[in-house]
């Protein structure tokens, strides 16, 4: 028995807008100073299509339209992208689930690729499921990561888009404000990135111990405690092959009132990039 189905049209719109000036004290002369503008449309069309239980497809399509304004550059036409995608899930057990599918983009500035991916889920036993994937994608930069400059003078860093990296670092030089242009930060190659992040939640009631319907001081509460987590990525072979480790919970921070919040968690994994060189 066949069944289709179509999902409503979805409209999706975003705006990003900042207007920035920093300068020094010193300094007469700002060390930045621009309004930047950036406005995201982008419509999608899903639908699925089912035969019985054991085969189903899913397909889509969709566009969108990026409009930018900057008051430092001016890059002429919007950026445009289109997409149609579809794939198809198959059981041939019950404890057995295959997936294949296509993705074809097109951009404007960009050009397209199309992309196969396959899948395969396979079920163990109740604890225990195997999954393993693979696939290629398509992503094209948008303005903001192309052209913005971004600095926060109170944490002492700058971000630079790439299309205005060289520009940006020979103004900077010419105004004294750096010493040395590394050509490895033109190049824009990657190297070992390792980052932290720490969250922290204060005290907060487990219970009412004595029945009061209030929380008072005699209730049972959940000391405070911070949560450190670690991520580190390491590219090898031109960016082709990255390895990466992620640790949650670092310090394996656990507490009797709290029993659904695991230990400490390593993940590992390999991803391999099919770039053009």
């Amino acid at each position: 028995m066949l069944s289709w189905k179509g999902r409503p049209l979805s409209h999706y719109f975003t705006h990003y807008q900042s207007d920035m000036s920093v300068a020094w004290q010193q300094q007469s002369g700002p060390v930045s100073s621009e309004t930047f503008t950036q406005t995201l449309h982008r419509l999608e069309q899903q639908f699925a299509w089912a035969m019985e239980d054991r085969l189903k497809f899913t397909g889509g399509l969709g566009g969108s339209v990026e409009i930018m304004n900057t008051s430092s550059y001016k890059t002429g036409n919007n950026m445009a992208a289109g997409f149609a995608c579809l794939q198809t899930k198959y059981n041939p057990t019950p404890t057995t689930e295959l997936t294949g599918g296509l993705r074809n983009d097109r951009h404007n500035t960009y050009g397209g690729k199309l992309n196969p991916s396959i899948g395969l889920q396979q079920k163990i036993y109740s604890q225990f499921t195997f999954r393993v994937s693979a696939g290629t994608g398509f992503k094209a930069p948008d303005y903001k990561t192309r052209y913005q400059v971004f600095v926060n003078p109170l944490s002492n860093y700058m971000v630079v888009g790439t299309e205005v990296l060289a520009a940006t670092l020979q103004q900077l030089e010419k105004a004294g404000e750096i010493s040395e242009i590394r050509q490895h930060l033109l190049r824009q190659q990657a190297g070992i990135n390792l980052s932290c992040r720490v969250n922290y939640r204060g005290k907060y009631p487990f219970g009412d111990a004595n029945n009061n319907y209030f929380i008072d001081r005699y209730d049972a509460f959940v000391d405070g405690y911070f949560l450190l987590y670690a991520t580190r990525e390491n590219p090898f072979y031109k960016d082709h092959l990255s390895a990466h480790a992620t640790v949650d919970n670092l310090l394996d921070y656990t507490d009797r009132l709290m029993p659904a919040h695991p230990g400490r968690i390593l993940l590992v994994g390999v991803q391999y990039r099919f770039l053009k060189d």
